[in-house]
């Protein structure tokens, strides 16, 4: 769950979030990180269990995403679905090589066929018990509106990409950004780096993360 970090600061200043999930009503498995903690603390010390899966009491879609953050921050947010031609120059704006970006592409390709998901029969799987409005909402830096000054007026004014997408790149921006920098969850990269994927993604507008 806590990967939509990674989206959030521009979902907040442009009202979209993002999403290579196609449909964005397709429903996938998630898992809050303290979740996946406690299993494995319980997991390691005893014997071992073979393939044990885990993930949420119930399973989003990108507009359940986008409707939690939207009650989490108070905002009217909404799910945009990148379309699938923009992606390959999308991910290479982003910074990755091309093998890194055609192995993302191959995976969302894959998993939007249906073709990943819990072998069923096969393993242990369990459930977490951590709800997503609780994560999202955890994500949110207290008062970010207020104390990054960002307003439906600052929105308004920001430069429109062709596809209506405003562009982010703006001091309450950079602000949000660097607050969600220091929430210093696992696998979030450091502030160029964000900023650089961050700055693709507003020109296509996309999640390329994201369970």
């Amino acid at each position: 769950m806590q990967n939509w970090a990674r989206v959030i600061p521009i979902a907040l200043a442009t009202g979209k979030l993002p999403s290579l999930h196609h449909p964005l009503s397709k429903r996938l498995p998630t898992v809050a990180a303290q979740d996946v903690g406690l299993l494995a603390a319980e997991l390691l010390p005893g014997e071992p269990r073979g393939i044990v899966s885990i993930e949420g009491l119930r399973r989003v879609s990108a507009l359940d995403v986008a409707r939690a953050l939207g009650n989490a921050s108070g905002r009217e947010i909404g799910a945009y679905e990148v379309p699938r031609d923009e992606w390959p120059a999308m991910l290479l704006r982003a910074g990755l090589g091309a093998d890194h970006a055609q192995l993302v592409i191959d995976l969302y390709d894959t998993h939007n066929a249906g073709r990943i998901d819990v072998e069923e029969g096969v393993g242990e799987q369990r459930f977490g018990t951590t709800e997503f409005a609780e994560v999202m909402a955890s994500m949110l830096p207290d008062n970010a509106a207020v104390k990054c000054a960002f307003s439906m007026e600052d929105r308004d004014a920001l430069p429109i990409f062709a596809d209506g997408i405003r562009n982010p790149r703006t001091p309450d921006y950079a602000c949000m950004a660097a607050r969600y920098h220091r929430i210093g969850l696992a696998g979030l990269v450091r502030s160029y780096r964000f900023q650089r994927i961050l700055s693709a993604l507003s020109d296509s507008n996309d999640d390329f993360i994201f369970f």
